[in-house]
């Protein structure tokens, strides 16, 4: 999420211990977020697992098991609707990007 910071600038440190590691390289693309889920998560699981460990993050984008309002996930180079929905299962190396709502023409 790079339209106002970093996923931790947004929305603080996890709850669960190892919850995530930031990486960035300097003078290089922005900070990222990558985690390790377990084998078998589906992008509806990644969503859940962020929310449970980023509070502010859930409070504000996630409701009733889905994402809110406007957010778009891309997993790859294709909206989550045209990559698997909801229940995709996530495999190894799958780049997923969490789109905050956004305007402007």
């Amino acid at each position: 999420m790079e339209a106002a910071g970093s996923f931790r600038e947004l929305f603080g440190r996890p709850v669960r211990p190892g919850g995530g590691q930031r990486a960035e390289a300097e003078g290089g693309p922005p900070p990222v977020l990558i985690l390790s889920v377990p084998e078998g998560t589906t992008v509806e699981g990644l969503v859940r697992l962020l929310a449970e460990d980023y509070p502010a993050f859930g409070a504000v984008a996630y409701e009733k098991g889905r994402l809110a309002g406007a957010f778009q996930i891309v997993i790859g180079d294709r909206l989550l609707e045209l990559a698997g929905g909801w229940q995709r299962v996530l495999v190894e190396n799958d780049n997923v990007v969490l789109l905050p709502p956004f305007e402007g023409g």
